[in-house]
């Protein structure tokens, strides 16, 4: 991903904390209290936002994007059917 602004230095504090600049954090949706991992790598570090994985059928919310109409539950098991229906019949199933 190309940055929008150039290259900026940070300066490390007496604490070890360094400040990311606000339009970093806004370009990658890092907001207080996104946990960020630190990887080594040969030329620097990698700062990459971690996910909070919890096993609950919640935490897969947004990842489909779908902009039409909504559909039912009947409309879903229908659309599912006839597509097993055609892979059965293409042999995939």
């Amino acid at each position: 991903m190309k940055p929008e602004k150039p290259t900026k230095n940070v300066t490390l504090n007496a604490k070890g904390q360094l400040v990311i600049p606000k339009w970093l954090r806004e370009q990658y949706d890092w907001e207080p209290g996104t946990v960020l991992a630190l990887r080594p790598l040969a030329a620097g570090v990698m700062l990459q936002k971690v996910s909070r994985k919890t096993g609950n059928i919640r935490d897969l919310y947004g990842i489909l994007k779908y902009d039409g109409p909504a559909k039912t539950l009947q409309d879903m098991d229908d659309a599912i059917t006839e597509e097993v229906k055609a892979r059965r019949a293409s042999g995939r199933y």
